[in-house]
């Protein structure tokens, strides 16, 4: 973490987490599954691991380009923070 980076709260390793889970389930790789959503692969793997906090823009991008509801995503991040199994 860098010199002026704050700590990511669990909700967004949750959904981190729950990004993780959709993108093998639609078996595509990392680098796949950033272009499809229009975001750099670097920033896409902070995204992915949980290193930075994402933006409601990047989390439509993402389910577009994995063709999923923003609402599963946002649904089974819940229940990862919450500690719920599927």
């Amino acid at each position: 973490m860098g010199r002026n980076a704050r700590p990511v709260s669990k909700a967004t390793k949750a959904l981190a987490e729950a990004i993780r889970e959709a993108q093998g389930a639609a078996n595509l790789s990392g680098a796949e599954l950033a272009r499809r959503a229009g975001i750099p692969y670097s920033s896409f793997r902070k995204i992915r691991e949980g290193e930075v906090t994402i933006s409601w823009e990047q989390i439509r991008m993402i389910v577009a380009a994995l063709g999923i509801d923003a609402t599963d995503l946002v649904t089974r991040a819940e229940e990862i923070e919450d500690g719920s199994s599927r």
